[in-house]
Formats: structure tokens, C-alpha cells, sequence
């Protein structure tokens, strides 16, 4: 692949040096990296494609690129979407779990009362509660707590603090509520993932096709290359 060229000088020579410069060349690439740009890279060239049926490749022709391309583009579409969904329910998953940590803290002095604060703590992993980092507190980790909230509801009921405030009602509501919202996480996380795959899927076959097409291009265009591959969508100074 043809690459654009920059002289940059090597040695600056700021002492006045009188050994000539030598000069390092630095490529820029004709092909983006960034999926936007490949996005439309690949729109340009399906479309300047279908204009110019005489280019010919053995293993792929330009009907099946545009179907390509039009994959990339919607696969990269829906990652952008799930994407842009993710912290209002990551946001949602937090205010829950504010909600139990606050109530843990309830909780403790229930158990403090009944058992008396020297025995408490011998209580607390009735209650699914854990010593994490010095304090007392229902696991960080999501997938832990999930199952001590299943803890704590039968502990409550248990040692007769049903009817408190933050007795049955409010667990069962929580426990509820944190179900959902780590399965909306959960769920948009897996989402993102199958789309990034897909989507770099089609990027890598993608990228194959621009570097057949420039190679034609400059089998067909040796003098007039760099114009002709501007025409295309080719060489970009962002890139």
C-alpha cells in the first residue's frame, strides 16, 4: 500500500553544526483506524465503486462489499446506541445500591440493640454482612451481594424485625429492584460486546477490500494515483 510521506528532520542541529541534516521520513497512511472514519471511507469508495464496474477483484465484488459496508455502518450504529444507554442504567444499578448500603447501616444497629454491640458482630454474617476494608457492609462486588440480599431478608424476619423500617417490605422491594438493575447492566454489557465483535469483524474485511482497491488504483493510475485516490476517499490528512 502506497503511503503518503512527510520529511522531518532528523538532527535539528542547534548548535550550528555544519554536518548536513539528515532527514527521517514519517509515513501517514492512505487507510483511518477510527471506525467513523472507515465508516465513511468505505460508503466512498462502495459508491465510487459501482461508478467504475472495470475494477475487479477475484474474491469479492462490489455488490458484496456494499453489503459490507452497510453492515459496518449499522453494526457501528447499534454500538453507539447500547453504548450511549449504559450509564443511565449503571446510574440506576448506583442509587439502588446507595439505598442498601444506607440500610445496612440500619440494619447494624437493630442488631447491636438485640444482641448488644460486643456480640453484633458475630451476628452480621447471619445478615450476609462482610468485613471489607475495616467496616462492616454488604460485599461490593454485585454478584456477592445479589446473594447476601437473600441473606439479610431471612435474617430479618427471623430475629423479628419484619415490621421495621427497613424490615421485610423494604428488602423485598430492594432486592426486587437491584435484580433488575443488574440484569439491565448485565444484559447491556453482553449487548455491547456482541456488537463491538461484529462490528470489528466486518472492519477487518472491510479494511482488506480498501487495500486491494488502492493497489488498483495505482495499477491503473500510475501517474495521476494520488488524485484519483482523493477522488475515492482516500488520503486523508486526519488520518
Amino acid at each position: 500500500m502506497k503511503k503518503k510521506q512527510l520529511a522531518v528532520d532528523a538532527n535539528p542541529n542547534p548548535a550550528g553544526d555544519p554536518t548536513p541534516k539528515t532527514k527521517a521520513k514519517v509515513t501517514t497512511p492512505n487507510i483511518p483506524t477510527k471506525d467513523a472514519d472507515i465508516d465513511t471511507l468505505a460508503s466512498n469508495v462502495s459508491k465510487k465503486w459501482a461508478d467504475n464496474p472495470t475494477f475487479t477483484l477475484a474474491w469479492i465484488d462490489q455488490s458484496a462489499f456494499a453489503e459490507m459496508s452497510d453492515s459496518f455502518s449499522t453494526n457501528l450504529n447499534n454500538r453507539l446506541t447500547v453504548g450511549g444507554s449504559r450509564p443511565s442504567k449503571t446510574q440506576t444499578l448506583k442509587q439502588v445500591n446507595t439505598s442498601i448500603n444506607g440500610a445496612v447501616k440500619e440494619v447494624k444497629v437493630y442488631i447491636e440493640k438485640k444482641f448488644k454491640k460486643a456480640n453484633a458482630a458475630a451476628q452480621f454474617g447471619r445478615y450476609g454482612i462482610v468485613k471489607e476494608n475495616g467496616n462492616y457492609r454488604l460485599p461490593k462486588d454485585n454478584d456477592k451481594r445479589k446473594i447476601t440480599l437473600l441473606l439479610m431478608a431471612v435474617a430479618i424476619e427471623k430475629d423479628g424485625f419484619a415490621a421495621e423500617e427497613f424490615g421485610t417490605t423494604f428488602w423485598t422491594d430492594i432486592i426486587s429492584s437491584f435484580n433488575t438493575a443488574l440484569d439491565a447492566t448485565s444484559n447491556t454489557a453482553q449487548d455491547i460486546s456482541n456488537k463491538v465483535s461484529a462490528k470489528d469483524t466486518d472492519k477487518a474485511k472491510i479494511h482488506k477490500v480498501l487495500i486491494a482497491i488502492t493497489h488498483l488504483i495505482y495499477a491503473n493510475y500510475p501517474d495521476t494515483s494520488d488524485a484519483v485516490l482523493r477522488e475515492w476517499g482516500f488520503i486523508k490528512q486526519n488520518y
